[in-house]
C-alpha cells in the first residue's frame, strides 16, 4: 500500500489537529524557553555608599538587561555617565 504526497499531507494535518491539545502547550513552553532570561539583577547599593560602587552596579545592571531591553540598557549607561560627570545641560 503506497500513499501519495497529498494523502500523507492530509494524514499529517489530521494528526496535528487531533494531537494539538497536547502539542500546543509544549510548543508554547519551547518558544518561551528560547527567550533569554535576564538572570538575577544586582541590587543598587543603599544610600551612603560611594559613587564608584553605584556606577559598578549600574554597569552590571546594564549588562544584565542588554539582551532583553536595549532601551533600558541605554538609559542605564546614561545614568552611569551622569553619575560620573554630573548632569548634562
Amino acid at each position: 500500500m503506497s500513499f501519495t504526497p497529498a494523502q500523507i499531507a492530509a494524514l499529517a494535518a489530521g494528526a496535528i489537529l487531533l494531537l494539538w491539545p497536547m502539542i500546543g502547550p509544549k510548543l508554547a513552553a519551547y518558544k518561551a524557553s528560547l527567550v533569554p532570561s535576564p538572570g538575577k539583577l544586582p541590587k543598587l547599593p543603599a544610600a551612603g555608599h560611594e559613587r564608584a560602587d553605584a556606577v559598578t552596579h549600574i554597569l552590571e545592571l546594564q549588562d544584565a538587561v542588554k539582551g532583553t531591553s536595549p532601551k533600558a540598557a541605554t538609559l542605564l549607561g546614561q545614568a552611569a555617565v551622569e553619575l560620573i560627570g554630573g548632569p548634562s545641560k
